[in-house]
């Protein structure tokens, strides 16, 4: 029998990597028939299938029953994945996520978006809040009549995946994650205002690492000297490049000198002020590395709108992470797949709507990838081959 193109997605999964991290948790300590890699690869049949509930999730599998034996997977019941939901350590697979980024990016086999010529990494943090029903999920309460988790999320510019996330109560203040951060040396870090922590980007500083921020209305600083701006900075929309030095109670948490650039942006016409420990590089570069920060932006939106991370199977913290940390490792799953279909433009969108119906065939997973491209390929072939013949007169 050929394989299933749901068995060809998790190739790139080492089972026996898997189970060793699934050991150090004793993750299947307590198991009778349903184990934890059964459980994986459930709940990325439910990232990757479109389904929208447990019932919906389950009904499906059963529909399916006479292909589960061939992806590894036995008879499931609502009570056995809610239980192995609530019971099982989210820790299992988050480690599971790491892994396989770190395996990935060693192979090369996450496509590289670098725009800039300088060397650094860019890396932007931000956080995202996700809604939750009050009466079901309690623990999360942070308002009288809502509840809701915060997505923190260091996404990795270059790559544009998520390098750490870290899921708390919506209540929690986003600067307070940030210390949660690993920090790496020729790394530029890039906040939003809401996290101009004054110590903490001294301590990247003190790492041989950067940052661009933007600067709150209440700062205060004092400037120090005017830098001259060249008339291409200025037709950009540089206003001005600054040296400076934070002055009030709390000028020693960040004792050095920095940079305060004032940009306007020729769309909007909005004006951003960015503070930056970088003086090497032109005005206009540090407001495109600060543009670049929208990339996270985009990032929470495609994961909102495509997968399963909005509604949870299950009530539980636990659940919720389990849930999250499949719908990253699925995430990785399609960059795989873009990677051995050489299909790069693919966005995550497509990539789902291909493969939705298809889980379950034994058709070649790089060809259904590469399908639409083929026949869009050949459609523009048949169209230039069709005004050839015009222009020919036949």
């Amino acid at each position: 029998m050929k394989s299933l193109v749901f068995n060809q997605l998790l190739q790139v999964i080492s089972y026996t990597k898997f189970q060793k991290i699934v050991k150090k948790y004793d993750g299947d300590k307590y198991k009778k028939t349903f184990s934890t890699w059964q459980h994986l690869k459930v709940m990325l049949y439910f990232q990757l299938s479109g389904r929208t509930s447990l019932r919906d999730l389950v009904t499906s599998l059963k529909s399916k029953s006479e292909n589960l034996y061939h992806i590894g997977i036995g008879t499931v019941s609502r009570n056995n994945l809610s239980h192995k939901n609530k019971r099982s350590n989210s820790n299992i697979f988050q480690e599971l996520y790491s892994e396989l980024l770190n395996t990935m990016l060693g192979k090369k086999m996450i496509q590289k978006r670098k725009k800039f010529k300088f060397k650094d990494e860019l890396k932007s943090f931000d956080s995202s809040t996700i809604s939750l029903c009050l009466e079901i999920y309690q623990w999360a309460k942070f308002r009288k009549t809502k509840a809701g988790i915060k997505m923190h999320t260091l996404l990795s510019n270059d790559y544009d995946v998520p390098e750490m996330i870290t899921v708390t109560n919506a209540k929690v203040h986003d600067s307070k994650e940030l210390w949660k951060i690993p920090i790496k040396v020729n790394t530029i870090y890039i906040f939003d205002r809401a996290y101009l922590c004054l110590k903490y980007l001294y301590s990247l500083t003190q790492n041989r690492s950067h940052f661009v921020i933007r600067m709150k209305s209440n700062t205060k600083y004092l400037t120090l000297k005017n830098f001259e701006v060249s008339d291409l900075n200025k037709s950009k929309g540089v206003i001005f490049d600054h040296k400076i030095k934070f002055t009030g109670s709390k000028k020693d948490d960040y004792p050095e000198t920095l940079r305060h650039i004032r940009f306007k942006d020729a769309t909007t016409g909005k004006i951003f002020n960015f503070i930056t420990d970088r003086f090497d590089l032109s005005p206009f570069t540090i407001s495109e590395i600060y543009k670049d920060r929208w990339k996270i932006e985009l990032f929470f939106k495609k994961i909102k709108q495509n997968l399963r991370i909005k509604k949870f199977l299950g009530t539980s913290r636990n659940s919720v992470l389990i849930q999250i940390w499949i719908a990253m490792i699925a995430l990785l799953l399609f960059e795989w797949a873009k990677y051995i279909s050489k299909n790069t433009s693919m966005g995550l969108k497509e990539f789902l709507s291909h493969i939705h119906e298809n889980l379950f065939t034994e058709k070649c997973l790089v060809g259904i990838l590469n399908h639409e491209k083929n026949q869009k390929r050949q459609d523009m072939l048949d169209s230039t081959n069709q005004q050839l013949s015009f222009s020919l007169g036949h």
